[in-house]
């Protein structure tokens, strides 16, 4: 249930405490839930306060805590409902399915607990959900996703593909569709793996380019090298959707590799200007966060 925007700003001051703790860890407000791509999770904060009828201090702050943890998970729930798997679907969609709702709830549930501040009537946590929990709890229902054979490097062609977007806007979803100019697909849920897809995701996210290891088609000769990515940075665009489109040409050097990367997900979107899903549906340009510090 959407909240009134009056008890937001009274709590404002103390989440802003609580924003200036996170910020040398991720760089990025915490305000409202985040999706960090870059990081593989999603963030986000609730708060609570005590009822009126508590005078002990020490019990104040336990049920503030207790209320403030419930509502990181209601804020989290509402959250990942809107999270988009394909261009057409969302998480959302998915909760239909009676075993997806209950690992999804599950899940959210036993959301990990970062941080925590008291002062003295607010209580503020802030906490993270794995996108790996996301997807362990929707794959099953992803149309075409399967347990396939894994493939190994043996050094016959390119190992990886990095399809470089530069400053072209990217909106992700679980999902990475990959279409050609012709309107062929050469990447999504038909070509992977699904324990690969639940573990590391269709792709991974970067925000600065690669090192000069990389080699373009076109500049480079077709075939790598041992141990090199097929990187495509030219005549690539994004469609409204998300859908990443690229030349036929390039299209069918993937198709033609000595490795298929797509089985593995060893798919890498490289780009400056990703959209992160925010707060009621809003999309905006996300900040560089960085990795997150924490003891393993």
């Amino acid at each position: 249930m959407r909240r009134s925007s009056k008890p937001f700003f009274a709590c404002l001051a103390a989440i802003v405490a609580l924003v200036a703790s996170f910020r040398s860890i991720e760089g990025s407000d915490l305000v409202e839930p985040l999706i960090l791509w870059s990081d593989d999770r999603i963030v986000a904060t609730g708060q609570g306060v005590a009822p009126d009828w508590v005078e002990s201090p020490g019990r104040a702050k336990l049920l503030a805590q207790r209320a403030a943890i419930l509502d990181l998970r209601r804020n989290l729930l509402e959250f990942v409902n809107g999270i988009s798997i394909q261009s057409t679907t969302t998480v959302k969609d998915f909760m239909a399915y009676d075993e997806v709702r209950t690992s999804v709830e599950g899940n959210i549930k036993g959301v990990s607990i970062e941080r925590g501040t008291w002062d003295g009537q607010i209580y503020t946590v802030a906490g993270d959900l794995p996108m790996k929990d996301l997807r362990g709890a929707i794959a099953s229902k992803v149309p075409d996703l399967k347990s396939r054979e894994v493939p190994t490097y043996e050094g016959s062609g390119f190992d990886r593909l990095v399809l470089n977007l530069g400053d072209r806007p990217f909106k992700p979803s679980m999902i990475l569709t990959v279409m050609s100019r012709s309107g062929k697909q050469v990447y999504g849920s038909p070509f992977m793996d699904k324990e690969s897809f639940i573990d590391k995701g269709a792709f991974s996210l970067e925000k600065s380019e690669l090192s000069s290891r990389g080699i373009s088609w076109g500049i480079s000769p077709a075939w790598a090298e041992e141990g090199k990515p097929l990187v495509i940075s030219h005549d690539i665009f994004v469609t409204q959707d998300g859908t990443v489109v690229i030349s036929d040409e390039a299209a069918s050097i993937i198709e033609a590799n000595g490795f298929d990367f797509r089985i593995p997900c060893d798919v890498t979107i490289i780009s400056k200007a990703t959209a992160v899903r925010g707060d009621s549906g809003k999309l905006r340009v996300a900040r560089q966060v960085l990795p997150r510090q924490r003891d393993r």
